[in-house]
């Protein structure tokens, strides 16, 4: 039986639900499917208060939910078909805009990435600073800016560059 109602608590990759039929009942344990499970994982709970559809035996004691279904209290983040978005509780946002071929992070904190190489296939544009273990560009910049050169012009200092970095 198809039945829609909402998450009143949560195991594991199981949940209880109470749904809205027969006098809000609350059902037993149900499996709470994932994308990939065996070999690849993947993992998505959940949160209470979540509205979903699930499928049950009649006396509600079995069971998977299906998916999680928008009302009027959660609405869409977007009814652009281009769109495909992902908006933490948080405020981080993934997007992505198949139309304009853009992909988009707005991620409130940190974003680490572990791989023995990074390779980037284009222009890299950055707002802030760039660093690495030995220092930043900044200070590159700041050190070859202002050197000079010894016993260059004659036995005197020369100048800093002409050519600034």
């Amino acid at each position: 039986m198809l039945v829609y109602g909402e998450i009143t608590s949560q195991k594991g990759h199981y949940a209880k639900m109470r749904v809205n039929h027969k006098n809000f009942q609350e059902t037993g344990w149900l499996y709470i499917p994932q994308f990939v499970t065996h070999g690849d994982k993947s993992s998505n709970i959940y949160e209470i208060g979540t509205e979903v559809a699930a499928v049950t035996s009649e006396n509600f004691d079995e069971g998977c939910i299906i998916g999680a279904v928008y009302n009027k209290t959660d609405t869409a983040p977007t009814m652009d078909k281009n769109l495909k978005t992902i908006i933490f509780s948080d405020g981080s946002v993934i997007e992505y805009n198949k139309q304009s071929h853009i992909f988009t992070l707005n991620i409130k904190g940190s974003v680490n990435i572990t791989s023995p190489k990074v390779v980037i296939n284009g222009d890299l544009e950055v707002s802030g600073n760039v660093s690495d273990a030995k220092g930043s560009m900044q200070k590159m910049r700041d050190t070859f800016n202002e050197h000079t050169h010894s016993n260059g012009n004659n036995g005197a200092n020369t100048g800093s560059p002409t050519s600034q970095i």
